[in-house]
């Protein structure tokens, strides 16, 4: 799978997502209900954040950039993290590309 740092990556409007416990529960859903039956995925801390910035009008570069400033890491290093959650998101069908 190739993840253009150029394009804006949403999340899903087939899911739900709800913070317990300081990690983010995502919901797939089936005509407006939480299916339970598919499996259920939860984020940390970085993932949350991460999830939190992808909202259709940033590109993935600029996002990149933001939680590297955030962070206090260095791009690169944000770079590798947010491509390996973002490519686990987008099989799950849990974040789009717009």
């Amino acid at each position: 799978m190739i993840i253009d740092c150029q394009s804006y990556y949403s999340v899903s409007k087939e899911v739900i997502a709800r913070k317990i416990e300081g990690e983010l529960v995502i919901v797939p859903m089936i005509s407006g209900v939480g299916n339970l039956d598919s499996e259920m995925y939860a984020l940390n801390e970085t993932g949350v954040a991460i999830w939190e910035k992808l909202d259709g009008k940033t590109i993935l570069d600029d996002v990149i950039h933001e939680l590297a400033m955030e962070f206090n890491s260095s791009y690169d290093q944000i770079k590798k993290d947010v491509l390996d959650i973002l490519k686990e998101l987008i099989t799950r069908e849990l974040v789009v590309e717009k």
